[in-house]
């Protein structure tokens, strides 16, 4: 198989495995805290992602804890960037 079919698939199981991200409490405390937040949108409707290290300090979870932290965020602005009604980060643009 061509390299870019094998890439495909392992990142297809790579989704089934890992998505949707499931808050634990970790995950909520950092995002609860300020750890990264989404705050509006640029001049050409890019959501605006707020990210304060300092709050990761406070609380020092595993690297992985914070890591999923993010992914969750970057997953809902992604999956809520392609959902025109009733949607947050809709503005009309297509997210890149």
């Amino acid at each position: 198989m061509k390299p870019a079919v094998l890439e495909l698939q392992q990142h297809i199981t790579w989704r089934a495995d890992h998505l949707p991200i499931t808050l634990k409490n970790v995950h909520k405390q950092l995002l609860d805290n300020g750890y990264l937040y989404t705050h509006g949108r640029d001049k050409i409707f890019r959501p605006l992602i707020a990210h304060y290290p300092k709050v990761m300090k406070q609380f020092n979870p595993e690297i992985e804890e914070a890591l999923q932290a993010l992914h969750f965020v970057m997953q809902y602005i992604v999956e809520y960037s392609k959902q025109p009604l009733a949607n947050p980060f809709s503005a009309g643009a297509r997210q890149n």
